[in-house]
């Protein structure tokens, strides 16, 4: 018995946990693991479900991020893929929520929400409707893989 658990301790103590799946991918990013569905509003009125990340079966061919299009307002565009458009009209003039001019600079850089090397604070974001940066995203409404 004394060395059953000998054998135990010893092999507990040379255990190596397996790598994160990102790294064996080649990815540095964070938050790859999971997508998510949120909202965003703002005191005006204006509210609208955005897609953040994508799903573990093809995050590497389709995953979202929140993009301002001057003709269509807040989008998901894929930003796996190297050409960012806009999916509704196909603008490629199409600017990231989370930094300027579209946002304001954040203040703390965590990234309340984020996908590969894109993120955005919770506050502070250009509202489509109302045309100041008063818009919010709020925490996961959905989460999916």
């Amino acid at each position: 018995m004394q060395n059953l658990r000998s054998h135990m301790e010893d092999s507990y103590l040379k255990y190596e946990a397996p790598a994160p799946f990102y790294k064996k991918v080649g990815f540095l990013e964070k938050n790859l693991y999971m997508g998510s569905i949120r909202n965003v509003a703002c005191p005006c009125g204006f509210k609208s479900p955005v897609t953040v990340g994508g799903s573990m079966r093809d995050f590497l061919k389709d995953s979202r991020f929140p993009f301002y299009c001057e003709t269509c307002g807040i989008v998901d565009v894929n930003v796996a893929k190297d050409d960012l458009y806009c999916p509704k009209c196909e603008s490629r003039d199409v600017k990231q929520y989370g930094i300027p001019p579209i946002s304001e600079p954040p203040l703390i850089n965590r990234g309340y929400v984020s996908t590969r090397n894109y993120q955005a604070d919770a506050k502070g974001h250009l509202c489509p409707a109302c045309k100041k940066k008063t818009m919010e995203f709020t925490l996961s409404e959905t989460c999916f893989d």
